[in-house]
């Protein structure tokens, strides 16, 4: 989520979300907030999305004087957590690659597998959000032992950069007596199905059988159509897909999968899936980049 920039220009104390990080990533952040240091262009000569983003965020930070602590899972913690959260990828790996794993089982066993995977991922996030949660105080008591300024403030303004999924740490802090307020930098906000299901299993809200099946090919598409392209509008993406998933049933979609594991070995599964869904939905499915941007441009 990019935080629109007086937002975070207005903070006494910026949170950023880092998994993974350590002492290292916290003194750059404030060195550059203190403009002791410029952000390092290194970061705009590689591929990484991780440090790309970093570079935009501590350019923003440059000489802001805001104050940086880090309140998410450290390096030390950071392996467990994440492969603990992994469960609902590998039954997608299963769904897109090993068809012949799959094909024996009725869908509602599917779906009863899929749904357990995804709450065991939820537990395993609410946990990192615990722990931020945890963090959160003892980490600003921290600061403010460090930096009297603070200290002697009536109010103190932190504001939290989070990606959409993690809008439930807003609501512990309501529930705790902060005064918090949630900002979103794109408006409309449009969740798929799948950030629909995994946030509804972080929050401990049901998941029906029409939501998980769409959640389900929703990720099937990620995976063989998209294939981490980072050049499309993945707002507009999330739109489509929404707006495609939302007219299909439980039963569709279970015909639309069973008809993509039988497609012939060796060819390319973005095709199989948008030659499935044109003959027997009646849905032209883009493939490429322009044909993508041209679907997305006619919602």
């Amino acid at each position: 989520m990019r935080v629109p920039d007086d937002e975070r220009g207005a903070a006494d104390v910026y949170i950023p979300e880092g998994p993974g990080w350590g002492p290292n990533e916290e003194a750059l952040y404030n060195a550059v907030s203190q403009g002791d240091v410029m952000p390092p262009r290194s970061f705009l000569d590689t591929a990484r999305t991780v440090q790309s983003h970093m570079h935009g965020e501590l350019s923003v930070l440059y000489r802001s004087q805001v104050s940086v602590v880090f309140v998410d899972v450290p390096a030390a913690q950071v392996r467990i957590a994440r492969r603990n959260s992994q469960a609902f990828q590998l039954f997608m790996a299963a769904i897109v690659n090993h068809p012949s794993l799959l094909a024996s089982y009725s869908f509602d066993q599917i779906l009863r597998n899929g749904r357990r995977r995804l709450t065991r991922d939820s537990r395993a996030l609410r946990r990192r959000e615990d722990y931020m949660l945890s963090s959160f105080e003892p980490a600003v008591h921290r600061l403010l032992a460090d930096r009297p300024n603070l200290a002697e403030a009536k109010t103190i303004r932190v504001l939290f950069n989070l990606g959409t999924a993690h809008t439930r740490i807003s609501h512990e802090l309501d529930r705790r007596g902060y005064i918090t307020r949630r900002i979103f930098a794109q408006r409309p906000l449009v969740f798929d199905h799948y950030w629909q299901a995994q946030r509804a299993a972080i929050l401990g809200r049901p998941i029906d059988d029409t939501l998980l099946a769409r959640a389900i090919l929703t990720n099937c598409f990620y995976r063989v159509v998209l294939r981490d392209r980072l050049s499309v509008d993945m707002r507009a993406v999330h739109a489509m897909c929404r707006t495609v998933m939302g007219g299909l049933s439980v039963n569709d979609i279970e015909h639309v999968l069973r008809s993509y594991w039988k497609g012939t070995p060796g060819e390319n599964r973005g095709e199989v899936l948008a030659r499935i869904f044109s003959q027997e939905l009646g849905i032209a499915l883009p493939t490429t980049d322009s044909e993508l941007d041209r679907f997305v441009s006619a919602l």
